[in-house]
């Protein structure tokens, strides 16, 4: 099934061409991930942001991640999805689950049911500090479609998705940037919540940071902030476990040694990882010069 992309533009604005996207994302099963994989190349999609990862270590690439993106001959990006997150949340949302259909164009895509959509939307969303705005752009025009009592509804329901905190926070944020009208009484309790002042900070932090999404480096300010953001009063011992594994692991460098050998890749992960802190830092520095520059 589709996420984001041109069937969420659908859903959010009725027509295409107001959402900007760059890529396609498919989401499939993880069973079937390998299989999906082999399909898209038959119609001419090489793998492109697996580092040259070779074939044989591809199984246990799965295991460490949740997509990989391939390009074709065209310049087309599709990134396969077989878990929506490498880390334990929304698990029990798969490309098995529940879907809606999209027209676009006189064909007719799935994508996942409206509240399934919603919720990755805003895990998603705040995985990455809603650090390009377009993502909490997309996911205040669905929202503003619906009435105050539904807000409040979705708001309730989002405990059900173990999202509570990151609901509120989108929430606040789509009335501070776009005006969203929300209950008051809701949107008081919002705001008297710590760690929902906490996460909407270090989001218009992420907003703020002249790069964007994945582009904005791990050791500036706001990324650190978004990080600490997640340990807050209420997270459970296995998310902080899986935070600090999804912050150790890189899966294109693990995968390539053998299971036998994954002793190793913890072994040299830390010197490697001191002797590159101070390269990070030079590189983020000499990002900063060039934008203040630019600005």
């Amino acid at each position: 099934m589709f996420l984001k992309g041109s069937a969420l533009g659908m859903l959010a604005y009725g027509r295409l061409g107001l959402k900007y996207s760059w890529d396609i994302d498919l989401l499939t099963t993880e069973p079937s991930a390998l299989q999906a994989l082999q399909l898209l190349e038959q119609h001419g999609y090489r793998l492109s942001g697996s580092g040259g990862l070779p074939r044989h270590a591809l199984r246990r690439f799965t295991r460490f991640t949740h997509e990989i993106e391939l390009r074709n001959d065209r310049g087309m990006t599709v990134e396969l999805h077989w878990r929506l997150f490498s880390k334990p949340i929304l698990s029990g949302v798969t490309g098995a689950s529940e879907t809606q259909t999209v027209d676009i164009g006189g064909a007719t895509v799935r994508t996942l049911r409206e509240d399934l959509l919603v919720a990755f939307l805003i895990a998603h969303g705040q995985e990455h500090g809603w650090s390009r705005l377009k993502w909490i752009a997309d996911l205040n025009a669905l929202l503003a479609q619906k009435t105050e009592d539904e807000l409040a509804e979705l708001h309730a329901r989002a405990a059900t998705f173990d999202l509570e905190a990151k609901t509120s926070a989108a929430l606040l944020l789509c009335a501070q940037l776009f005006d969203l009208p929300l209950p008051e009484p809701l949107q008081a309790k919002l705001r008297r919540n710590r760690t929902v002042k906490r996460l909407v900070e270090a989001d218009l932090a992420c907003i703020a940071h002249p790069l964007s999404g994945q582009d904005l480096p791990v050791l500036s300010r706001a990324s650190i902030a978004l990080i600490t953001s997640r340990f807050g009063r209420g997270t459970g011992w296995r998310m902080a476990l899986a935070e600090l594994g999804a912050l150790w692991t890189q899966p294109t460098k693990r995968a390539r040694y053998p299971a036998a050998l994954d002793f190793l890749y913890h072994l040299l992960r830390v010197p490697i990882w001191l002797l590159r802190v101070p390269l990070r830092l030079a590189e983020n520095r000499r990002v900063k010069v060039r934008v203040e520059r630019e600005c």
